[in-house]
């Protein structure tokens, strides 16, 4: 009976041990899976943490780009626009008193004047490829997601004004072409006309001349009229994408006031 027991009490201690053992046990992997999950979540919040403060830092950048680049092109199209008005100069009657002044005009314009904006032209629309270089260089250590967002929402809104510019631009080199027109037929016509500098104008001995220059003078102004009517179309688009999205704007903070 003893001896039973006896058996009967080790029995129980090992019981008791081994439930222990395995409390102890269970215990201690609950740790170890504790522990893995909250060294999880902390990797994971400092990576969002990363990953805004790299946003923040790309999307500080990509705002002192577009001031940059605006500012880059507002210089470049007021050059081009203050070396323009010299055309108005070299084209008025009263440079042409003489056929010598009428060759000088026109060789000053074709080697000098016209050179020079076509130059601008080119300067105004290298900006653009410019600046996206420079932007894909200074973001090229980023996140390769984080850097091919920023350049595609670069390249929407550079695509954007580089059709505006690339049209209005495009109109202006067909201008330069006419005004060349316009001085060679002076030049050639510089014996068959006088100056009335009272009114600034050229008489014409002859009515086929009279009628050439204003063929020529229309064909500019068409030329001018269509630069003009580019831009106002380009702010009737700005206007009515800018109208659009805040008619968006409106309608999701209405369907989110809704759902409240």
């Amino acid at each position: 009976m003893s001896d039973h027991k006896s058996a009967v009490a080790l029995i129980t201690v090992l019981c008791i041990a081994l439930f222990i053992g395995f409390g102890a046990g269970g215990y201690s992997y609950y740790k170890q899976i504790e522990a893995k999950r909250i060294a999880e979540e902390r990797i994971a919040a400092e990576e969002a943490a990363k990953r805004e403060a790299e946003q923040k830092e790309l999307n500080a950048l990509y705002d002192k780009y577009i001031n940059e680049f605006k500012e880059d092109i507002r210089q470049k199209v007021a050059e081009y626009n203050t070396e323009k008005k010299l055309i108005a100069q070299i084209t008025s009657p009263y440079n042409y008193e003489t056929p010598e002044f009428a060759k000088e005009n026109l060789k000053i314009y074709q080697d000098q004047l016209s050179p020079s904006l076509r130059g601008k032209i080119e300067n105004i629309i290298a900006v653009f490829g410019e600046y996206q270089s420079k932007l894909e260089n200074d973001t090229s250590k980023n996140n390769t997601e984080l850097q091919a967002f920023l350049l595609k929402r670069w390249k929407k809104m550079s695509d954007e004004m580089l059709d505006l510019y690339v049209s209005y631009f495009s109109n202006e080199q067909d201008l330069l072409i006419a005004y060349e027109e316009l001085m060679k037929f002076y030049y050639t016509r510089s014996t068959v006309y006088t100056v009335n500098f009272e009114e600034n104008t050229f008489e014409f001995k002859r009515e086929e001349d009279r009628a050439e220059q204003e063929k020529l003078s229309g064909m500019i102004e068409a030329i001018e009229q269509n630069g003009k009517n580019i831009l106002s179309q380009s702010k009737k688009d700005a206007a009515e994408k800018s109208d659009k999205k805040q008619e968006q704007t409106s309608q999701a903070e209405a369907q989110s006031s809704a759902a409240k």
